[in-house]
């Protein structure tokens, strides 16, 4: 399962995170995942759930979505690409480079003193 592994990656990146933050423990974090992700965000978050449960943790894992995000190479515009029309609406132009929603990222991770 594709979305175990990177629940596997996340939780590797919370152990990092919590060895610099001696004397503190992470109850929660929220990760953004991207429509061109390939991660199904149910299948994320019941990866790491069933991997809290092995390993007897309590972390809380909240998924966000983030919308896809190009930029025109022309009149450099943050455009949202709701729809698989990528043209840009201030000048018309076709040539849009995906900047965002591509991603699955850890965005935010919560603590708590033990």
């Amino acid at each position: 399962m594709h979305e175990r592994s990177i629940a596997q990656a996340i939780l590797r990146q919370l152990v990092r995170t919590a060895e610099e933050y001696p004397g503190m423990r992470i109850v929660g974090c929220e990760v953004e995942i991207g429509p061109l992700s390939g991660v199904e965000p149910i299948l994320l978050e019941t990866a790491f759930e069933t991997m809290m449960a092995e390993l007897g943790q309590d972390i809380v894992l909240e998924v966000r979505c983030v919308p896809l995000v190009g930029q025109c190479r022309k009149c450099r515009a943050m455009i949202d690409l709701t729809e698989l029309r990528f043209e840009c609406p201030n000048c018309n132009h076709s040539d849009i480079e995906v900047v965002g929603g591509d991603q699955v990222e850890l965005a935010h991770v919560t603590v708590a003193e033990v």
